[in-house]
């Protein structure tokens, strides 16, 4: 009996644990524009220490570059606690889509690293893309251990 109740104890307590499910939260980090052969800062800084990737959102409109082929490129530096950012930037780039709004998610490798840095934004093609408009969001997804 004692050794039948101990089993309907170890049920009982097996049912009642839940399991972890991973945490997801899209955050917004601004709005900006960038005006033609210009770069602009942008600053933004993304807590990314429990994950091994930040998806980064970008959606921009380009009221001068009507071919689409003007890209405009996002530089970015790590750092494993905030103060302190990599020297050499790491970049990614927005394909230009004419007048039509381009919408581009990417993955950043964390390499490790607390935070990244959206230090800023550059037109690829100088004179020939005007961001009029430009948003930024990252996703956290922190993994269930």
């Amino acid at each position: 009996m004692k050794k039948l109740l101990s089993i309907l104890g170890l049920v009982l307590l097996c049912a009642s644990v839940k399991a972890q499910t991973p945490i997801y939260s899209p955050q917004s980090l601004g709005v900006f524009t960038c005006a033609a052969a210009t770069a602009t800062n942008l600053g933004y800084v993304i807590s990314c220490g429990k994950q091994a990737n930040v998806a980064i959102q970008v959606a921009s409109t380009n009221s001068a570059d009507l071919t689409g082929t003007g890209n405009t490129l996002y530089y970015y530096q790590r750092s494993l606690e905030g103060v302190y950012y990599e020297t050499n930037l790491s970049v990614f780039a927005v394909p230009g889509q004419g007048k039509n709004p381009a919408t581009v998610v990417t993955n950043i490798p964390t390499q490790g690293a607390g935070y990244i840095r959206i230090a800023y934004a550059t037109n690829a093609f100088g004179a020939s893309t005007n961001l009029g408009w430009g948003q930024m969001w990252y996703g956290v997804k922190i993994s269930a251990p």
